[in-house]
């Protein structure tokens, strides 16, 4: 009871990451309580297998990651009542998630598996929040401010889309062929296909270009290792984007600014807003030259202006996963993050099956946009990102068990 009780704040926590950071806590919090007491009070081969979860090799390298960042924020950046609370807000919500999973990946006390139940959750409300940004896109639903979406930036809102595409993708028969023997799994596959052609749409119209770039990779990677396609039908498919692009440069003067950048390489580098990052790379690796070892205690903040008709905006963070982690922490916790994040990638690239090439999409394409936007201190893209991960990680488990 107390683990369906854990699991089913575990889905409200993943749905409410695509509209409400505060509303997150209200199911972590219980959430976790529940997940400890479950443990607490499981026989003792449990117990053994919760110490085994706590062994395993990628939770050992988030240890380790963890008390990096931890002892770098109590002892050489902001104190340790600050770090004390960063553990508990920020990953406390890590924690529970990979060792959830970790501990439960066989799914007997629900009769199916947790992982693909969490990969329901996550593509219902991405088709969601993708509806309502496609509504707001076509003014039929208002928005505040000048963003799309429910959250605070429009890079945040295309970052968890891009996060949950994949997963959607993931969704689809291991071999991607649809079954004509056997309608129902035919039709599943065609809603599937048809639910993320609905959150390629959103993303599109967010206007985000690092996440435009990399939902290029992505699906560029994911069609042409699956094979899923014909040319044919491939050339099909991309006129459908290229036409709704068409529609929303001479309708939307925030795209038609998006695709103008990309119309000649001196347009992109020339942007402000490249501009800007440009030079918040070159003031934070000049003063990280100072102090290579431990880095910043804070990124040196930037303000860009980007129109003359617009206050300039800070720029608090280097606009780059890379950058921001060895300019804030130096070489110390660029190391620990490093060998965290190649360990995702090796684990992915160890299964080379069919049904992996979803995820290792997904991670190329957060890796790309990684390099314009720091994706990495956004909570709620983070979650998903780490959610899409452990999918992964008890699939590659259940396949070795069945082998």
């Amino acid at each position: 009871m107390l683990y369906k009780l854990s699991f089913l704040c575990l889905n409200l926590f993943v749905a409410a990451s695509f509209f409400s950071p505060t509303l997150r806590l209200v199911f972590l919090i219980p959430g976790f309580l529940f997940w400890i007491l479950a443990i607490i009070f499981f026989a003792q081969d449990r117990n053994k297998l919760v110490l085994k979860s706590f062994l395993s090799l990628l939770s050992l390298i988030f240890l380790f990651f963890v008390l990096v960042n931890f002892l770098l924020k109590a002892f050489y950046e902001e104190g340790f009542m600050v770090a004390i609370k960063t553990l508990f807000s920020s990953y406390l919500q890590w924690f529970w998630m990979i060792f959830f999973l970790e501990f439960y990946s066989s799914g007997d006390e629900l009769k199916i598996s947790p992982v693909k139940i969490l990969s329901y959750t996550t593509s219902i409300f991405a088709s969601v929040l993708s509806f309502i940004i496609i509504l707001q896109f076509l003014g039929l639903v208002p928005f505040a401010g000048r963003h799309l979406g429910i959250l605070s930036q429009p890079f945040t809102s295309s970052g968890i889309l891009l996060c949950a595409l994949f997963i959607t993708l993931s969704l689809l028969p291991s071999d991607f062929s649809f079954c004509r023997s056997n309608r129902m799994l035919s039709r599943f596959g065609f809603w599937v296909l048809g639910i993320s052609a609905f959150q390629i749409i959103a993303i599109l119209f967010l206007g985000q270009l690092s996440s435009w770039f990399g939902l290029i990779l992505g699906l560029l990677v994911f069609i042409s290792s699956t094979r899923l396609f014909s040319k044919k039908q491939i050339f099909a498919m991309a006129l459908v984007p290229l036409c709704l692009l068409t529609l929303a440069y001479n309708v939307s003067p925030r795209i038609k600014t998006k695709i103008d950048r990309l119309s000649s390489f001196e347009h992109l580098v020339e942007n402000k807003s490249i501009q800007c990052r440009f030079e918040i790379w070159k003031i934070n690796y000049l003063l990280w030259l100072e102090k290579p070892i431990l880095g910043l205690k804070k990124i040196m903040p930037y303000n860009c202006v980007l129109s003359s008709k617009r206050p300039a905006t800070r720029m608090t963070h280097a606009h780059n996963i890379y950058l921001q982690n060895l300019f804030h922490g130096g070489l110390v916790r660029f190391t620990a993050w490093i060998i965290f994040y190649l360990t995702l990638l090796f684990n992915l690239l160890k299964f080379r099956s069919t049904w992996s090439i979803p995820f290792l999409s997904g991670f190329l394409a957060l890796s790309l946009e990684g390099f314009f936007e720091n994706w990495w201190g956004d909570s709620e893209v983070l979650t998903l990102f780490f959610l899409m991960m452990l999918i992964f990680n008890n699939r590659a488990k259940s396949a070795c068990l069945k082998s």
